[in-house]
């Protein structure tokens, strides 16, 4: 059963960041964690795709946006603003991204050296309450 749920949430594109950290069913550690209401919204919005990143937004023009034009408008990387682009290199975020980033670098000093995808999934998977709010904090101000 709890194979299927995946294979389901896989097949679906609205879910493909999802999918990059998600790898069960089981229930998230962040939902317990993060005590914020605004913080824990924010965070599991923008894990199930429910915000207003162009990569979403884009799907509901008419006619619908194709991807590799949803760029961002808030800074000149000329790169598709999706989830990525927000946490890791959107300009617009880098004040609330710096101050997050290093309050976990002190905690975790190996955090520097991974990449985008290890650092998603560290942070979309972590049960340290730490890094749970960490998350909650940033998504909820930068969203």
């Amino acid at each position: 059963m709890k194979r299927h749920q995946m294979e389901i949430i896989r097949s679906n594109r609205k879910l493909n960041f999802y999918t990059s950290f998600k790898r069960d069913v089981s229930k998230s550690e962040y939902l317990e964690q993060v005590k914020n209401l605004k913080h824990r919204q924010a965070l599991a919005k923008l894990r199930c795709g429910n915000h207003n990143l162009r990569i979403e937004s884009g799907r509901h023009c008419t006619p619908k946006l194709p991807e590799t034009l949803r760029i961002c408008q808030y800074c000149c990387s000329n790169q598709i603003e999706n989830e990525m682009h927000f946490l890791f290199h959107c300009d617009r975020y880098n004040n609330i991204r710096q101050q997050v980033t290093s309050d976990i670098i002190k905690k975790y000093p190996k955090f520097d050296s991974f990449n985008n995808t290890e650092k998603t999934v560290f942070l979309f998977n972590n049960a340290d309450t730490f890094i749970c709010k960490k998350l909650g904090y940033f998504t909820y101000e930068a969203l």
